[in-house]
């Protein structure tokens, strides 16, 4: 995928990346009070970087 090759060797800015994605999500509330929402959205992101 291009978006993942510029990550390529920099695990610490996709890590990152992620920790912001987790950030904003959680403190933006758009999946109300179901956790298991959002688990499931940062597996499937999961999935598809790998």
């Amino acid at each position: 995928m291009g978006f993942l090759s510029s990550f390529k060797g920099n695990e610490e800015s996709l890590l990152f990346f992620f920790l912001l994605l987790v950030i904003i999500f959680d403190n933006g509330g758009w999946f109300g009070d179901g956790d298991e929402s959002l688990l499931f959205f940062f597996l499937l992101l999961v999935i598809l970087f790998q």
